[in-house]
């Protein structure tokens, strides 16, 4: 094969007519690695230069007489994609020079295997973890809490915690310490919940007692607090989807206007997502 003397752009034969679209798919499953010592063929930019291309795209079997391992191709696809390999320019010369070794059938061979190497590898990136709720699930139905149950109930087994604690602006700093406790203490519950359950209703009930002494201290204060849950999915990342559960719990003063304003006739409420905590 030829060596083009243009150091600048990616070598091969001068007569050479490479389509785009072989050109494309040769990079993109070689990973812009070379096939046979995987190092990068693409260097990075220094501080006074651009990036340099060491890689070629080079003829498994020469289109020229004389040429390493010519008339081993038929003459109809000697530049296209089948017939090229991607090399970094020191095993390029290496193959030209050494065709006993490099055949035809090894290099077809490392081609494959190299290319089955980079898709195995790019596939072990995992994909985004996303959570996905179906659009009758974009809002979460709140109910009032009256018992440490009833905060149990919405904590029980939840994959993940949206706390909305009182508004700070003017607030008694004693007010804000209760709420700041019962969320705390509620959301500790919440994330142990799997193991307190596998104990039994012993400790089951020693966690609602415990839920409820917080939520009577925000009662006397004359504050309520709103509890509610969302289901959806958990895709991407490894495993297959799996079922994921939004708990929700919202302190807030009686006579805040979104109780006096969304509650039905069947005493429920109906929230969007606040902040989590």
């Amino acid at each position: 094969m030829c060596h083009p003397r243009d150091s600048d752009v990616i070598r091969h034969d001068a007569l050479v007519s490479i389509s785009d679209k072989d050109r494309k798919i040769l990079w993109a499953r070689s990973g812009n690695r070379c096939a046979l010592c995987r190092r990068v063929l693409v260097a990075e930019r220094t501080a006074t230069d651009d990036e340099a291309i060491v890689g070629d795209e080079a003829h498994i079997a020469a289109r020229s007489p004389g040429g390493s391992r010519y008339g081993e191709c038929p003459t109809d696809i000697v530049d296209r994609y089948d017939n090229l390999i991607l090399l970094c320019r020191v095993d390029h010369k290496k193959v030209d020079d050494q065709p006993q070794h490099y055949t035809t059938a090894r290099l077809r061979q490392v081609k494959t295997e190299h290319e089955e190497w980079v898709e195995r590898t790019l596939g072990n990136i995992l994909p985004p973890i996303r959570f996905q709720f179906d659009t009758n699930n974009i809002f979460f139905r709140a109910q009032l809490m009256h018992t440490g149950g009833d905060v149990w109930h919405i904590i029980e087994g939840a994959h993940r915690f949206f706390l909305e604690d009182l508004d700070e602006d003017g607030a008694d700093p004693d007010d804000l310490a209760c709420s700041a406790d019962f969320l705390q203490n509620a959301r500790d519950w919440g994330e142990i919940s799997s193991e307190v359950a596998d104990n039994g209703m012993r400790a089951v009930r020693e966690a609602k007692n415990s839920l409820a002494i917080d939520l009577k201290a925000l009662q006397e204060r004359d504050f309520l607090v709103l509890g509610g849950r969302r289901h959806g999915v958990i895709t991407g990342g490894v495993g297959p989807p799996s079922p994921i559960a939004d708990a929700y719990l919202i302190v807030l003063r009686a006579d805040d206007p979104r109780v006096t304003d969304q509650a039905d006739k069947t005493g429920q409420f109906h929230g969007t997502q606040p902040d989590s905590h």
